[in-house]
């Protein structure tokens, strides 16, 4: 929902200006003072009855003005107007206008003058692919406060499908069906009246996801020796906790039948399985399909939902009318989506005192760093970290660029070169695994050790230890050009 002066956006209509002071709270300073304005609000006041009211842009800028001002006192003394300003580009201004290709990823400011000063918050104008906008603008017109609501199990759905489909990255790290852990819970187990049940795996291999969690100070459902057999026979839901029963929901919207979670399926009074299971956890959370985080729950109660206003940072759809070259036009009109440049979201506070209940618990650190894929709940909004992308409700996506495999490439081959072979031939077949691993993630073609779509940084190696361990040279081991040909060291 758009109030009427949001729905019409049009920075056609002025003229270039020219901002003769300074910025003072941007998150990035445009490259030039000059700009086109397309008036928003008269007053800030007006802004806020609007965001009120429930416009979805209004909220947007009201919820950004709390960030950068720490406080909304005297807000019906702040009088003065609200616009919003699209900045030019000096090649820009030559032109005369902004150029298609610069629309999306544009900072558009919404600047209000107040009693002393000028506040600005700065939005980016972004274009999704078609898939991703049909499903942002799907939860813009549907807005449900909870972050367990079905249009973000389908965004959970969207991050974890271009995740395993294309990024190389996080699937050479973990097998497509890892054996499961010794125990784990059955979420649609026909045994269990509950359809729910722990259960043996005896070597199992299948998909699950892990949870990190808070245990907090009030009890929480455990197993124990005296339980187990009462765990396996069924788990009724009202049992759990908040966290526990919003976990069980996730795996089964996302259509994932294992679940593992520390207190059930580790039996905690017998101190041999605690140490054998404790000894593997490792292994469970990086084999995961990806773990869940109830990062601002401080105990079982907590939950992973929350309810919000998802307006406050969720991207806007909007059509804006930017300049055109051609002023006898009536510009160009481009639908897209406005979002917050801030992002902020308290799953990216890791350090200080202010971090949320979860990042905070010591074990969380292992659970956080090993597992390949992070879906988190904090009291703001759900987000999602892989090894190549960052995403979340308000900024989707944040992808790396596949230079980062073969950096991981080159980083082993160092460390690789310094250990020692017994069987010089075994130079290629110890990393084999490994090679036949990153060249079906990459489609590239491995050649002696190098890679065909990155052989110009591949041959530029070098091994300055060599003169010094005088390497037999007279036993072949790979072509001149490869690092593998010398014993040696090989830095890259």
């Amino acid at each position: 929902m758009l109030c009427t002066l949001c729905a019409s956006q049009n920075f056609n209509l002025s003229p270039i200006q020219t901002d003769p002071s300074a910025p003072i709270s941007w998150t990035s300073t445009p490259t030039s003072t000059k700009y086109y304005v397309s008036t928003h609000q008269p007053s800030l006041p007006a802004l806020f009855a609007s965001a009120k009211q429930g416009c979805h842009l209004c909220t947007l800028i009201r919820s950004e003005l709390f960030h950068i001002r720490g406080h909304e006192s005297e807000e019906e003394h702040h009088q003065g107007f609200v616009d919003l300003r699209v900045y030019i580009t000096g090649e820009e201004e030559e032109k005369g206008w902004v150029g298609l290709d610069s629309y999306s990823g544009k900072q558009i400011q919404a600047v209000t003058r107040t009693n002393t000063r000028d506040v600005r918050v700065p939005l980016d104008f972004i274009r999704f692919e078609p898939y991703l906008e049909s499903l942002l603008q799907e939860k813009a017109y549907n807005f449900d406060p909870n972050t367990g609501c079905s249009e973000n199990f389908k965004l959970v759905t969207t991050w974890l499908s271009r995740c395993l489909r294309h990024h190389p990255l996080c699937t050479i790290s973990t097998p497509p069906y890892p054996e499961l852990p010794s125990r784990i819970l059955d979420v649609a187990c026909p045994m269990a009246t509950s359809k729910l049940a722990l259960i043996d795996t005896f070597g199992i291999q299948a998909s699950y996801i892990t949870l990190s969690h808070v245990w907090g100070k009030a009890q929480i459902i455990t197993t124990t020796t005296s339980t187990l057999a009462e765990r396996m026979e069924g788990i009724a839901m009202e049992s759990l906790s908040n966290t526990f029963r919003d976990a069980v929901e996730v795996a089964r919207q996302i259509n994932v039948r294992y679940l593992w979670i520390d207190s059930l399926c580790i039996i905690q009074n017998d101190l041999a399985d605690w140490e054998k299971e404790s000894a593997k956890m490792g292994s469970y959370y990086s084999n995961a399909l990806f773990n869940i985080a109830a990062v601002s729950s401080s105990d079982g109660s907590g939950g992973l939902f929350t309810s919000r206003n998802p307006r406050q940072m969720a991207p806007c759809p909007i059509t804006v009318v930017f300049p055109s070259k051609d002023s006898i036009r009536d510009g160009k009109k481009i639908e897209g989506f406005l979002r917050a440049s801030s992002g902020w979201d308290p799953v990216l506070q890791v350090a200080g005192f202010q971090r949320p209940p979860l990042w905070q618990r010591a074990w969380v650190l292992q659970e956080r760093l090993l597992s390949t894929r992070l879906l988190m709940f904090s009291n703001m909004q759900m987000s999602w970290k892989c090894r190549q992308e960052e995403a979340s409700e308000s900024h989707t996506v944040h992808a790396e660029e596949l230079i980062r495999v073969y950096n991981a490439w080159y980083d082993l081959v160092s460390l690789y070169t310094k250990c020692e072979l017994t069987v010089a031939s075994d130079i290629f077949p110890a990393i084999s695994g490994i090679a036949s691993c990153i060249a079906s993630a990459t489609q590239d073609r491995y050649v002696a050790g190098l890679w065909i779509r990155d052989i110009h940084r591949g041959l530029v190696w070098s091994a300055p230890d060599s003169t010094i361990s005088k390497p037999d040279l007279r036993q072949y081991r790979a072509p001149s050009w490869s690092w593998a040909s010398l014993r040696a060291t090989s830095n890259f």
